[in-house]
């Protein structure tokens, strides 16, 4: 078993729904789906690092991805929920989170810098400090999907992981990097 193969067996073991190695290619920072997260589009743009303008022009971000050499593509899947419930949609995202850094400290005893990308916006502080000071926790600080302009439906498809909308089933995506 190789090491992605391995990392994809403790995703599960950690109780994600799916995980896939990824071709780094397929990690395409696209102006269209950056778009996502202007100011008119996004609650959360200008309020957190993770968020732009906090992390950097697309560029910047296409130059992070870049500096990474594996992936792994991360699924939890909800179903039966009731996505008008915004408070347990939270409860939802930050379960994914948690999973996503308990992940993260196995995949960094063999790869220190490891880092991952998620759905949404960072929820790991109570109130993000940006802009006025530095991230409070940037051991742990992650990249937004959207922000890095990254089309998860087709990453998703060259991976061979089922993504589709449906109704009272929520799916949060995640990348890791090594």
């Amino acid at each position: 078993m190789n090491e992605l193969e391995a990392y994809v067996k403790d995703a599960e073991r950690l109780g994600f729904f799916a995980a896939a190695p990824l071709d780094m290619c397929a990690l395409e920072a696209r102006p269209e789906i950056r778009m996502l997260c202007a100011p008119d589009k996004c609650e959360s743009y200008g309020k957190t690092w993770v968020c732009p303008p906090g992390c950097g022009e697309l560029p910047e971000c296409a130059a992070r991805l870049a500096g990474f050499h594996a992936a792994l593509l991360i699924e939890s899947k909800y179903e039966h929920v009731d996505t008008g419930d915004l408070v347990y949609m939270k409860v939802l995202a930050a379960e994914h989170n948690r999973r996503l850094l308990a992940l993260r400290e196995l995949v960094a005893r063999e790869h220190p810098k490891v880092w991952f990308l998620s759905t949404g916006s960072c929820e790991f502080c109570e109130k993000c400090s940006y802009p006025s000071a530095p991230c409070q926790k940037p051991e742990i600080l992650r990249g937004s999907v959207s922000a890095y302009g990254l089309d998860v439906e087709r990453i998703c498809e060259s991976a061979g992981v089922e993504y589709a909308f449906a109704a009272g089933t929520v799916r949060y995506i995640a990348f890791l990097l090594i």
